[in-house]
């Protein structure tokens, strides 16, 4: 694990976690520790937020 000396936020919804996951795509986090079916283990909540990271896609070609 990693030793932090400050206070950690965790991501609970699906538009923060969606940022986590974009974030550490494009190389602005140095660490990226999302596992999807673990924070969202309600197969709704869980197509729910990848639903979410696929509309991204159409997108990313864009502001690359």
């Amino acid at each position: 694990g990693w030793q932090i000396d400050h206070q950690v936020y965790i991501a609970d919804h699906f538009r923060a976690t969606g940022d986590m996951v974009l974030a550490w795509a494009f190389g602005q986090s140095k660490h990226c520790n999302v596992e999807l079916s673990e924070w969202f283990s309600d197969n709704r909540d869980l197509a729910e937020v990848v639903d979410l990271l696929n509309s991204t896609l159409t997108r990313l070609d864009t502001t690359q």
